[in-house]
């Protein structure tokens, strides 16, 4: 069904299957600071001329009551930027902007960070290096260098550190209860803002029990929010009356118009088709998020539902069985096979009876793949982090 990106460098993206959003826009007000930046005059130090120093890792966080869009991010001049930021940002929420410095000449250089949101304006910040004159054939460094002392760092630059440090690690290595692996990612998530890397470090330390209210009401929080938001753009697709895909839905075109969103750039967004908080919340295996999980299963995002159905087979509640079943004869699609898959988790006959009758028949085949999985994987065949 569907699966969590594998990323061991967290902070660097995780750009994942298809996905939609949802937002919330109407009403909005225009606020001149809707993002918070980390840092607001970020220094890069001294570089050689016409080489590329080290990339510099900025946040910026949503510091609005709702949803925003991001139009687009631009660096000018000197300057470069990669990101793992979505064209939906949820209040409250952060997302990483890796900036180049690579100077064109020597002496001081100044260019600019520009965020553009849709509704609600620019932001923008100031970028600050000097270049300066290459090291000589004998590699002795220009008399008038600069020191590179004078560049910033930040959190966000002492977090990336720490995930990158050990080039052979990964945080699977966090399943095995590694002692340094599970410090670091407990250093790593108060460090960070970084929103996607908090919620994955987050569901792995939870599914150890590491802290777990700080994880699990962070995990919840952010579900929450995808959870209200469920039903603020068209799902994508339409359905017969046997719940199999037939169309895209109009609406959604629709819908990209009146924001100004280009219909082909959704595949950026991250929220919508698998919501990656629900993803993380489900992954953890965490018995008191069962009620929360329960809710999801009712969501109008069919996302979710799968989501939250994978969720409840880990926990292996048998309360849930009667929940799945009824959900699973209203929805459709995706949220009809996430839910048929995770009934096949459970070993109670009255389960597997139901994951025998919800498919249509011409979708039957996916039981023997869904058994399949779970006789090679287990329960990792639902979640990899």
């Amino acid at each position: 069904m569907f699966s969590r990106p594998s990323n061991a460098r967290m902070g660097r993206g995780g750009h994942g299957l298809l996905a939609f959003v949802a937002v919330v826009l109407t009403g909005l007000p225009c606020l001149s600071q809707s993002l918070i930046f980390n840092e607001t005059a970020p220094q890069f130090g001294a570089v050689a001329s016409g080489k590329a120093g080290e990339p510099k890792t900025l946040s910026i966080s949503n510091a609005t009551g709702s949803p925003v869009l991001i139009k687009v991010i631009t660096t000018t001049q000197d300057f470069a930027q990669t990101n793992n930021c979505k064209i939906w940002l949820a209040e409250g929420s952060a997302c990483l902007i890796f900036v180049t410095f690579t100077p064109q000449s020597e002496g001081r250089r100044t260019g600019k960070l520009t965020v553009a949101l849709i509704g609600l304006g620019e932001q923008a910040i100031s970028l600050n290096g000097t270049g300066v004159a290459q090291q000589g054939a004998n590699g002795e460094s220009a008399p008038n260098e600069i020191p590179a002392s004078i560049r910033t760092t930040n959190n966000e630059e002492k977090a990336q550190e720490l995930l990158n440090e050990k080039k052979d690690y990964t945080f699977q290595d966090l399943l095995k209860k590694n002692p340094e692996g599970v410090a670091d990612a407990e250093k790593v998530f108060s460090l960070t803002n970084d929103t996607q890397t908090k919620m994955r470090l987050a569901s792995i330390l939870l599914s150890l029990r590491v802290k777990d209210g700080t994880y699990f009401d962070f995990l919840a929080g952010e579900a929450r929010k995808a959870l209200a938001h469920d039903h603020d753009m068209p799902w994508p697709l339409l359905y017969d009356d046997q719940k199999q895909q037939k169309a895209l839905n109009p609406a959604l075109n629709d819908w990209c118009k009146t924001h100004g969103v280009d219909f082909w750039d959704m595949d950026k967004v991250e929220f919508y088709e698998m919501p990656i908080s629900w993803y993380d919340l489900a992954a953890a295996g965490y018995p008191p998020a069962y009620d929360l999980l329960v809710k999801g299963l009712h969501s109008q995002n069919l996302a979710i539902v799968a989501m939250a159905a994978q969720g409840l087979a880990k926990l292996q509640d048998p309360r849930a069985i009667d929940e799945l079943i009824a959900v699973g004869r209203q929805v459709p699609g995706e949220a009809l096979g996430g839910i048929v898959q995770s009934l096949i988790y459970f070993e109670d006959p009255k389960a597997q009876a139901a994951a025998q009758t919800l498919l249509p028949e011409k979708q039957r085949n996916l039981l023997d793949f869904y058994r399949g999985q779970k006789k090679a994987s287990g329960m990792r065949a639902l979640f990899q982090w």
